[in-house]
């Protein structure tokens, strides 16, 4: 249950990228998890909507591109995936958990 709420974070913030094929994964891969999700979807979508305000504040994850000395290389896959370290993701992440472990115990 924990591992599919960051996926669904992460793969919302892939979502959000202007590559194409990137936004299309994360899209997919946020279907996938709701598709075989327990339990209230609306809690899923208070976690994307705060990867959405987390990206809003910018700050995506940048280094020195080795090939292109100079150069700033910009790694929105990283970048993805640490915003479920941030305390307003992971915030909204834990509050989910406690809100979908009931449907996730009854499965079991």
């Amino acid at each position: 249950m924990q591992r599919d709420i960051e996926s669904y974070a992460i793969a919302s913030c892939l979502t959000y990228q202007t590559d194409a094929y990137v936004s299309d994964q994360g899209d997919a891969w946020a279907s996938a998890i709701v598709q075989r999700a327990q339990g209230d979807f609306d809690v899923l979508a208070e976690v994307a909507e705060q990867v959405k305000r987390e990206i809003a504040a910018g700050a995506v994850t940048v280094i020195r591109d080795e090939s292109n000395p100079g150069k700033a290389k910009m790694l929105p896959l990283m970048h993805c995936g640490e915003l479920i370290d941030r305390p307003a993701v992971r915030a909204a992440i834990n509050k989910a958990l406690i809100a979908l472990r009931p449907a996730y115990s009854q499965k079991q």
